[in-house]
């Protein structure tokens, strides 16, 4: 992520979706040339404290927020709807994905408070391309350890 911020940095602003669409492919160039949006130039980023949750909450609060999680249990890969409980998932720390934590709340039915997290599997997967994870967990870094790596980047 913070490799991605570096050279945004460079880049004086970031391209509008609808421009450069992301195509889930290894095999793509990176485009500069685009109409740049307005107020997304990063002038800096820090990172949040590893198992910070509200340090997480308050940088949501003030803009999206990249994590990393981990996304290799089948029980996360099958995520369809609800808050996602299965605290087996990142029990051990690990991470391998890249994700953007947009919000917070509390689930009406469940009663489990969750981060509500973009994820780059596409709109068919989960509610919409996004999943709610429950806040609340016994893991270190919590369900899925997405308080692992936290970095919130600065913009102007």
């Amino acid at each position: 992520m913070e490799d991605a911020f570096k050279f945004e940095e460079s880049q004086n602003g970031l391209c509008t979706e609808e421009e450069y669409p992301y195509l889930a492919s290894d095999n793509s160039e990176c485009s500069t040339d685009c109409t740049k949006v307005p107020h997304s130039q990063v002038k800096d980023y820090i990172d949040i404290t590893e198992g910070d949750k509200h340090g997480l909450i308050a940088s949501i609060v003030m803009q999206p927020t990249s994590i990393a999680m981990d996304a290799g249990s089948l029980s996360f890969q099958f995520y369809s709807t609800g808050v996602f409980t299965d605290d087996s998932c990142g029990a051990n720390g690990a991470i391998d994905h890249g994700v953007l934590a947009v919000g917070y709340g509390v689930d009406e039915d469940s009663g489990h408070k969750y981060f509500k997290v973009k994820n780059s599997w596409g709109n068919g997967w989960g509610e919409g391309g996004y999943f709610r994870i429950k806040r609340d967990s016994p893991n270190e870094f919590g369900t899925c350890a997405v308080l692992a790596y936290m970095t919130a980047p600065l913009v102007v």
